[in-house]
């Protein structure tokens, strides 16, 4: 859940690796008579509400960009948490060949 007032920058990014700012104040309604405007964007349940009047929006998101926002993951941390089965497809998939296939080496750091 990430919260953001009036006077904040909100850091949208959309597919193809572009980002985009948006200013809070800019956003329509919600705002009364002077008071701040305060968002919360709930990742994990795809929505973006006023805070003040409850109003809602859904939003949709790629689920392999959703993973990695919420685990803070960035590529290699996503293949890492999936070793285990892509061991196991190696595994399964040397068993098959008459070749055996290069396997993934992994190093703790």
């Amino acid at each position: 859940i990430l919260q953001a007032e009036t006077t904040d920058r909100i850091l949208l990014f959309a597919t193809g690796g572009r980002f985009y700012t948006l200013a809070a104040d800019r956003l329509p309604g919600g705002r009364g008579h002077g008071e701040p405007l305060r968002l919360i964007i709930d990742l994990e349940e795809q929505k973006i509400s006023i805070q003040s009047s409850g109003e809602f929006e859904d939003f949709d998101i790629d689920p392999y960009k959703k993973t990695c926002l919420i685990n803070g993951y960035d590529d290699i941390d996503f293949l890492t948490s999936k070793l285990d089965a892509i061991k196991k497809f190696e595994k399964k998939r040397s068993g098959n060949q008459a070749e055996p296939q290069q396997t993934l080496q992994t190093e703790k750091i």
